[in-house]
C-alpha cells in the first residue's frame, strides 16, 4: 500500500433519496474503510452527496473507482484531488453529516444541492464540520 496520504472530494447526484439506501452506504462504508485504512465524511443532500475520502493513494483511488461504478451515484464529478499531510477526519471510517446542521450563506447548499457546488465551498464545508466535531448522526 502507498504511504502518500492523499485526499479527494467528489459530488454526485443521489439516484435514489430514501433513507434506507443511505443507511447501506455507511453501513458499508463503516465496515470496508478500516480495512483498507481510508477515512472521510459524507453529507448528503436533498438530491446529491457531497464526499470527502482520505488515505493513501492506492486507497483513495481504488474507492473513487468503485464508488464511480455504484448505481447509488450519477454524474459524480472531482472537486479537489491532492495529496495531503494530515487527515481532517483521522478516526471516523465514514462520518455522515446532514446537510442542514451548518448555516450556509449559499443559497443551493441551504436548500441540500451540492451539484454545483464550487471546490472552495466544499473544502469549506468539510474544514467547518471538522472543526465543530459533531456527533454521528
Amino acid at each position: 500500500m502507498s504511504l502518500h496520504l492523499k485526499r479527494i472530494i467528489y459530488v454526485s447526484e443521489r439516484t435514489d433519496v430514501s433513507n434506507a439506501n443511505l443507511q447501506k452506504i455507511i453501513a458499508s462504508s463503516r465496515k470496508n474503510n478500516p480495512q483498507v485504512e481510508v477515512t472521510g465524511c459524507l453529507v448528503s443532500g436533498m438530491n446529491s452527496y457531497l464526499q470527502l475520502l482520505e488515505g493513501s493513494d492506492t486507497s483513495v483511488d481504488q474507492l473513487y473507482l468503485k464508488i464511480s461504478k455504484d448505481t447509488r451515484h450519477a454524474n459524480i464529478k472531482i472537486l479537489n484531488e491532492e495529496n495531503i499531510q494530515n487527515r481532517l477526519f483521522t478516526s471516523w471510517s465514514m462520518r455522515l453529516d446532514p446537510f442542514n446542521n451548518l448555516m450556509w450563506s449559499d443559497e443551493d447548499i441551504s436548500a441540500g444541492n451540492f451539484l454545483n457546488i464550487s471546490e472552495a465551498n466544499a473544502i469549506n464545508i468539510f474544514t467547518r464540520i471538522h472543526e465543530q466535531g459533531r456527533a454521528i448522526f
